[in-house]
């Protein structure tokens, strides 16, 4: 791997990284809302769920940018995975 698909390499970790970071800071905060709101429950369940998508999207790219493992096909799809390669410019073999 030269030096450029490195800093490539590097910088999608980090993004993927920071979008787990901020998801679950995300979940924190509607999570204490609920808690401290009651009549906010209901919002706040139907913003769990995508936020809990996005982060387990993120935790898989940051584990994983290069190539995909067939478990993971389940959580994030393949046209994702492509455009997020492409955006960071990470050559990989596809699928």
């Amino acid at each position: 791997m030269h030096s450029a698909q490195a800093a490539a390499l590097g910088r999608a970790r980090l993004f993927a990284g920071l979008h787990l970071v901020v998801t679950i800071l995300l979940m924190g905060v509607v999570a204490r809302r609920m808690l401290d709101v009651p009549s906010s429950f209901t919002t706040g369940t139907m913003l769990m769920g995508p936020l809990a998508y996005f982060g387990a999207v993120a935790g898989v790219l940051f584990c994983f940018p290069r190539s995909l493992p067939h478990w993971a096909l389940r959580i994030v799809p393949l046209n994702v995975h492509a455009e997020f390669r492409d955006l960071f410019g990470i050559r990989g073999s596809r699928r």
